[in-house]
């Protein structure tokens, strides 16, 4: 029992000893504080004073700091830099305060803030960055696949508590983006954003402020890597892809920048879905350069770039397809603070993009065709958003914008399905289209909102308006009233709750080329409703219960694969649907607890109870991706050179459509269930990644290695439709998993030509 209570009290007593400056650094970051400092103002052999019992990170650093003559400079939320104090330091003894900081807006409901270590605040748990998350394949999308409320699987893209992918609106810097993701018609595998190029992402499942408009499903917003005094250089090369970036500070310049490439290496990127032999080129660069007009204002010039080219060619010419897409996007923003109350940012924002795909299909018995897709679109924005801020207790936030948004299309279809086939998925034996459209479309939206805090309670009431002039059509008006709760009964324990109404006009680029769109949809309408108790306590144990409801009372029709969403050319095979609900609905229950268990090692887990359904005149249908039960949990250690990190995800099976072969005196090839009416089994995946960085070649050299489904389990996904065999008139049945057993190993390179570093 003795050596039981030495062994549980050895990490108290260590962290009661004298360290120098430099470690009380190291507690800070590891507890998700981020602070820049020099090696000239800390030095290696700079002490620190016993710290306090009591104190927490951020004032052991702080009391540290000032017996030296150094301070924290706040330079953002949780972000400090080290400089030297503007008064003499305190006489010994005293504690200085720690630095005033007006905390992050913490009345959101749903809200999961990560920053590029990968710390995770509130309900969630940590993780240690990233890019060091399993089974993300260096994608800042697919990091987010932990999230409760997130169902993925082949795609980088994420299905927000029940919503469709195309609900989910995601930004980079401030400007939103049309389709953020290579691989587009090709299950989206890959996000578009280098992980070089990622600040952080602010992730919101559900209750969303009014800031946020044009998606019903959810929101990532996405801010750009800091630079940090001097110049740095990054290059990193994996089995998935390669890229190169540069970011600092100009030390006779009032300038900073940042900039990346990346591209892929291999047909990695093309595991989770390869049916037929693909050859991907997949590229993406990131910029930003800001200009320091003075203390109060700065000027930023920023740009992203996607450029895809994609080939599937079979052995037996069954299928080939072929896709290019080109996505560009600049900006120019302003950003002023006018008074130490009062900041602004207004930004300009120019895209243009380009879809064009073709392909055929020579399944005998099945399906006979061809398509060809040419799409291109631009758009120019102007927005302007303020922050009004009297005191530390209240915040007034408003902000409008302007748009005008041009497409234009062209669609060609060819299609022939064998008559008994067609018949057994109730579609035409015939289905061939062509024609073309230019919309043209301006938009313009408003909103404002009001948040005050109390001592035990805190509330945020907004309104939002958007609008949308088709042309040729009437102006369409949407009103969006939001209210965010929160009462703290205790300095551990909060409640929080969110409703609101929320809306996602088509955009004119959304239209759905293969039935020949000319029209837009009613504009989508969605109700939050979220209710949440928490619990925090100071040994770094966090817990959260969130009850949730999501009801689209308005829903535009979308199309899916009954079979196989794994498809190449999914509109020319016959279980392609066309689904027009008369509403929707999402509903669950989300536990999140998270323990940092020692210094360097944390973990987490999140249990979701959840279902979703689309609602028809006769019948409800449970959508494709509903999973009654889900189940994420991970640990991650860290040590002074190493990091080790796995994640197991369970959840039920995806609902899928039963389909069967046939007697050869049966009529039909196939018999066909009822739509989503069965499950395929449980999805299980164990993911695991580790890194060692050591100083080398005058920088930091990082080795890493993960594997995903590390058991290489069969999740099965998908059903795949054969010719019948010689002799049989039944179809051939196949079932495909998805998401095999990847392994990617790779190295990154860092070099920084300043004596500054972040605190490690």
């Amino acid at each position: 029992m003795l050596a039981i209570l030495a062994a549980a009290l050895a990490p108290l007593m260590a962290l009661a000893e004298s360290l120098s400056v430099q470690q009380e650094l190291k507690i800070a970051r590891n507890a998700g504080i981020e602070i820049i400092y020099s090696t000239d103002l800390v030095p290696a052999e700079l002490m620190a004073p016993t710290p306090r019992a009591e104190a927490t990170p951020l004032q052991r650093v702080t009391e540290a700091l000032a017996p030296n003559g150094l301070v924290l400079r706040a330079i953002g939320v949780g972000k400090f830099v080290v400089v030297k104090a503007d008064k003499p330091p305190p006489p010994a003894g005293t504690t200085p305060p720690p630095p005033e900081v007006l905390d992050e807006i913490t009345v959101y409901a749903s809200r999961y803030s990560i920053d590029a270590r990968g710390r995770i605040d509130q309900k969630l748990l940590t993780q240690t960055d990233i890019q060091s998350i399993p089974g993300s394949h260096d994608d800042p999308m697919r990091s987010l696949r932990s999230l409760p409320g997130f169902a993925t699987a082949a795609s980088a893209r994420p299905y927000v508590r029940g919503s469709l992918a195309d609900d989910v609106l995601v930004r980079y810097d401030g400007v939103t983006l049309f389709d953020p993701f290579h691989l587009k018609n090709f299950q989206s595998l890959y996000g578009a954003i280098d992980p070089l190029a990622v600040g952080g992402m602010e992730v919101y499942s559900g209750g969303y402020p009014v800031r946020y408009g044009t998606r019903s499903g959810g929101v990532i917003d996405i801010t750009p890597r800091p630079s940090l005094p001097g110049h740095e250089f990054d290059l990193e090369l994996s089995r998935s892809s390669y890229g190169v970036a540069t970011s600092g500070i100009s030390e006779s310049l009032p300038i900073e920048w940042l900039a990346t490439i990346r591209s892929n290496t291999s047909s990695l990127l093309l595991e989770p879905i390869e049916s037929v032999p693909g050859d991907p080129r997949v590229t993406d660069a990131t910029g930003r350069v800001r200009w320091t007009v003075n203390d109060a204002a700065g000027l930023t010039l920023g740009w992203l770039l996607l450029d895809d080219t994609v080939g599937f060619d079979s052995n037996t010419d069954e299928q080939a397809a072929h896709a290019r897409y080109r996505d560009q996007y600049v900006w120019l923003a302003y950003d002023q603070r006018i008074d130490t109350s009062l900041r602004s940012r207004t930004t300009l924002a120019l895209a243009a993009a380009t879809r064009k795909r073709n392909g055929s299909v020579d399944l005998p018995d099945i399906s006979i065709g061809s398509v060809a897709e040419d799409r291109s679109y631009s758009k120019t924005e102007l927005s302007s958003d303020w922050v009004y801020e009297p005191g530390a207790l209240t915040a007034l936030t408003w902000g409008a914008a302007l748009a005008d948004t041009e497409a234009d299309y062209s669609y060609t279809r060819v299609l022939s399905l064998d008559p008994a086939v067609a018949s057994a998925f109730n579609r035409a034996a015939t289905s061939n289209l062509s024609g073309s459209g230019s919309p043209r479309a301006r938009t313009f939206s408003a909103y404002g909102s009001l948040r005050h805090l109390w001592p035990h309670f805190e509330s945020e009431l907004g309104l939002r308006m958007d609008g949308q002039d088709y042309i040729d059509e009437a102006t369409h008006l949407q009103w969006s009233p939001r209210l965010n709760l929160r009462y703290d009964f205790t300095p551990h324990w909060h409640a929080y709750g969110s409703i609101g109404r929320f809306t996602q006009a088509q955009a004119i680029e959304e239209w759905r080329t293969e039935e020949l769109q000319h029209t837009a949809d009613p504009a989508e309408v969605a109700r939050h409703t979220v209710l949440g108790l928490s619990h925090d306590d100071d040994a770094g144990l966090r817990w959260s219960l969130e009850f949730y409801r999501k009801r689209w009372t308005t829903v535009s029709p979308y199309y899916e694969s009954e079979l196989d969403p794994t498809a190449l050319l999914p509109d020319l095979l016959p279980d392609r649907m066309r689904i027009a609900p008369n509403a929707s609905e999402a509903h669950g229950v989300e536990l999140n607890v998270r323990a940092q268990l020692t210094r360097g090692l944390q973990s987490w887990i999140s249990v979701t109870s959840a279902q979703v359904e689309d609602e028809f005149d006769t019948t409800d249908q449970r959508r494709s991706w509903d999973q009654p039960l889900a189940v994420n949990g991970g640990a991650s250690w860290t040590g002074n050179n190493m990091n080790f990190s796995a994640v197991l995800g369970w959840h039920s099976g995806w609902p899928s459509t039963p389909v069967s072969g046939t007697d050869p005196q049966d009529s039909s090839p196939i018999v066909l269930g009822p739509r989503n009416s069965t499950r395929w089994n449980d999805y299980v995946s164990f993911d695991v990644r580790g890194s060692w960085m050591r100083p080398t070649f005058g920088g930091e050299m990082t080795l890493f290695a993960e594997i995903t489904n590390v058991t290489d389990r069969r999740n099965l996904c998908c059903t795949v439709l054969q010719p019948p065999q010689a002799g049989s008139s039944s179809l051939g049945i196949e079932r495909k998993a998805w998401l095999p057993l990847v392994f990617n190993v790779g190295v990154t390179m860092r070099w920084h030509s300043a004596p500054w570093k972040m605190g490690d």
